[in-house]
């Protein structure tokens, strides 16, 4: 027969269980019920202009339930050079820009893709647009924290991404752990952060800034030209990161996985680059491409230039380099959805 003094152990045991059981589940559905862009922006200062854009976009992806013909993915040239308003007047398709920037990673295309597919309608294709320095971009020491914490907050709204595999047990501890943080920052300071300047553009806050990507559908268009010297190239042979590589294998794999096409199409570049690279190893990357994943087909030209009075900078169109490429955008897809 057990001892008093073991029952009452046993008894504070399952106390304390049940006590831990019911924390976790309350946790998990404070967790669950977080705004999705709570979870990837940081607590204790006002977001910068690019977080809170790749928290506009993975927002969109994984909680609206839209329906859109097409969808575009892809880097900065992406979210400032794909107009889904103007696309609309040209081929009567809906569209939403889910364009980021760079230095999200590489990996930051299928965790946004997957989350949108996974919570939307399926479009008719999706199109990966991205600059000329997107494939080749190596991410700096100081970006890879951001980048993982992006992946970490977004990846559990989407499908299982190869290298990226997880299980029910990491779904749960992330949500219970996103839950967990959200209590504890309850009576202080909230989100007001959200309500202060932006870094870089202190005219907006987050919620002012969300509200202007949301009316444009995802575009953010630049003004005039940037401030910012361009890259010296002194005829160095383009390399595409492995990386890069890889994310696109994966994008074109989910794509594949759910009855669609992947349309890869390279955003306007400043003329004065054109003959500052050797190009070629970038060809042959999407030759290849087109050739091991099957229901990709990337634009030709691949590259193309546009003058100084139409760029931001050499990888970036103005509002006018938007609206010359818009039309070429346009043409593409309907040649696309026609085949």
């Amino acid at each position: 027969m057990k001892s008093p003094r073991v029952r009452s152990a046993a008894i504070a045991l399952c106390c304390t269980l049940l006590v831990l059981t019911g924390m976790s589940a309350a946790c998990y559905c404070v967790g669950r019920g977080t705004p999705a862009e709570a979870a990837f922006l940081p607590s204790w200062r006002s977001p910068t202009f690019g977080e809170t854009s790749l928290a506009v976009a993975a927002e969109y992806a994984a909680v609206s339930h839209d329906s859109n013909d097409v969808i575009f993915v892809g880097d900065s040239a992406c979210r400032h050079g794909i107009d889904p308003i103007e696309f609309r007047r040209l081929t009567g398709l809906t569209a939403y820009n889910l364009g980021t920037f760079g230095t999200a990673g590489h990996m930051s295309l299928p965790v946004i893709t997957g989350a949108y597919l996974s919570n939307h309608p399926r479009p008719k294709l999706v199109v990966l647009l991205v600059g000329i320095a997107s494939p080749e971009y190596v991410s700096l020491k100081g970006e890879k924290r951001m980048q993982q914490q992006f992946v970490m907050s977004y990846r559990f709204y989407g499908d299982a991404i190869p290298g990226l595999d997880s299980s029910v047990f990491d779904s749960l501890r992330f949500f219970v752990r996103t839950g967990g943080k959200r209590i504890a920052r309850l009576g202080k300071s909230g989100c007001k952060h959200l309500d202060e300047p932006l870094g870089e553009v202190p005219s907006e806050t987050f919620f002012t800034m969300r509200q202007k990507i949301r009316d444009g559908s995802g575009y953010v268009p630049l003004m005039g030209h940037s401030s910012k010297p361009d890259p010296r190239y002194n005829g160095d042979p383009y390399r595409v990161n492995p990386d890069f590589d890889s994310a696109v294998r994966i994008l074109a794999k989910m794509c594949a996985d759910h009855g669609l096409r992947l349309m890869i199409r390279f955003g306007p570049t400043n003329r004065s680059f054109k003959n500052a690279r050797d190009y070629e190893p970038l060809y042959s990357w999407l030759d290849t491409i087109e050739r091991e994943c099957p229901g990709v087909a990337a634009c030709r030209p691949v590259l193309l230039w546009y003058d100084r009075p139409e760029c931001w900078d050499f990888t970036h169109p103005n509002v006018e380099g938007t609206k010359r490429f818009m039309p070429t955008v346009a043409k593409d897809v309907q040649d696309m959805l026609a085949h």
